[in-house]
Formats: C-alpha cells, sequence, structure tokens
C-alpha cells in the first residue's frame, strides 16, 4: 500500500476508525457491530476464518473486548497510516496503528491492522481484517 493517502479518502476513513475506536472505547456492541460487515474475514497469521452470521461476529468482538478488558486496556485510539481506493465503486484498503492505554494513560499495546472496506450510499465497513501483527503483540504482551 505505497500509495499516497487520497484527502478526501483520508478524511472520511480518519472519521470512520474515530468513530470505531469510540464505541470500542464504549464498550457499545450494537455501534461496534455496525462498523463490521457480515460475512467478515479475519487472518492471524496462518489462520483465516470467515464470520458467516452477526452472533459469530459479536462473539468474535465480545473474546476481543474481553481481552482487553482483562490486561487493563481503558481506551484505544487509532491512526490512519494508509489508505488507498480499490478497483470498483466505494472500496478502499486501509492500515491502521492502534495505541491501547490503560487506567493512567501507560501504553499497554501498539500494533498495527490492515483493513479491508467496502462501502453502500456512502456507509462504510469493515469486510477483512489482518489482524496478524494484533495477535502477535497480544503473544509478546503475554496476552
Amino acid at each position: 500500500m505505497a500509495d499516497p493517502i487520497a484527502p478526501s479518502l483520508a478524511g472520511v476513513l480518519s472519521e470512520f476508525f474515530d468513530n470505531y475506536a469510540a464505541a470500542i472505547n464504549a464498550n457499545d456492541e450494537d455501534v461496534i457491530l455496525s462498523f463490521l460487515a457480515t460475512p467478515h474475514g479475519i487472518r492471524r497469521g496462518q489462520e483465516t476464518i470467515f464470520l458467516e452470521t452477526t452472533e459469530e461476529v459479536r462473539e468474535n468482538m465480545d473474546a476481543i473486548l474481553w481481552k482487553y478488558e482483562e490486561n487493563g486496556v481503558e481506551i484505544v485510539t487509532p491512526t490512519l497510516l494508509e489508505a488507498r481506493e480499490l478497483p470498483g465503486e466505494q472500496a478502499a484498503a486501509a492500515r491502521v496503528g492502534w495505541r491501547l492505554t490503560g487506567e493512567n494513560g501507560e501504553e499497554r499495546l501498539r500494533f498495527e491492522t490492515l483493513y479491508t472496506l467496502a462501502a453502500e450510499d456512502n456507509v462504510w465497513a469493515i469486510v477483512a481484517v489482518d489482524a496478524t501483527e494484533e495477535v502477535a503483540a497480544w503473544a509478546t504482551a503475554g496476552w
């Protein structure tokens, strides 16, 4: 993803990920789910899983939120690092840096995640995630 970020796409995706993070920080599952398409693909290193129902996506998100809570994460903060349009209408790829902090602002974890997004009527949703680096960061931190 070496292409520069298109200004309009960067603004849209930055706002998208800021709002996604706000939903995670509020632990609002219904709002979090509104950012995630179904079916939904997730790559974790050598493993790729496909979540075909909203309930499977919810269960996956619950597991992540539980892991964050158990490990003292209070705030997740995204930074859009790269974005580019994909072929077709309203499709994009993004690389986002995440910083997870605890109650006193101490950094608990930092990683990057790759996303594939699609929009319908200008409403964006994450359709696939490469969470390989996040899973590796969890392992390094002993989570």
